[in-house]
């Protein structure tokens, strides 16, 4: 009988587009053939800013997650999944590491903005407005 395959995967961030239309960023932790362990996952969000400029945005990708375990998603769920840029998976790290604590995040959200604002500038001009 052949047995599932489970690879353990470290530090490998995707980006995974999930059928409800969601964009999902994390850190692989697990991978079978039915589910990917993914920590910190966060929720990607393309916005239009009142320039008239496409902003990305970063936030906790459930509020009622426990950010201390890995969360399962199901492969059935995922439409689509690749690698990120350079920038991207550098940004996401950044906001890892600085910890991103839920009673926080309104006030660290504002008090960021303008340094979260040039980050993506700088990804869309390098990938002239492309996010893969």
């Amino acid at each position: 009988m052949h047995q599932p395959v489970e690879e353990e995967h470290t530090d490998r961030t995707l980006i995974l587009k999930l059928s409800n239309g969601e964009t999902v960023i994390g850190t692989v932790s697990k991978e079978t053939q039915g589910y990917v362990e993914l920590t910190y996952p966060f929720r990607l969000m393309s916005m239009i800013n009142q320039s008239g400029n496409m902003n990305l945005s970063i936030m906790k990708w459930d509020m009622t997650i426990d950010f201390d375990f890995p969360v399962r998603v199901f492969k059935s769920t995922i439409v689509a999944c690749g690698k990120p840029n350079d920038k991207i998976v550098e940004y996401y790290r950044e906001v890892v590491e600085n910890g991103f604590d839920a009673s926080e995040e309104e006030e660290t959200a504002e008090s960021n903005l303008e340094e979260i604002e040039e980050k993506i500038k700088e990804i869309m001009k390098s990938s002239k407005g492309n996010l893969h």
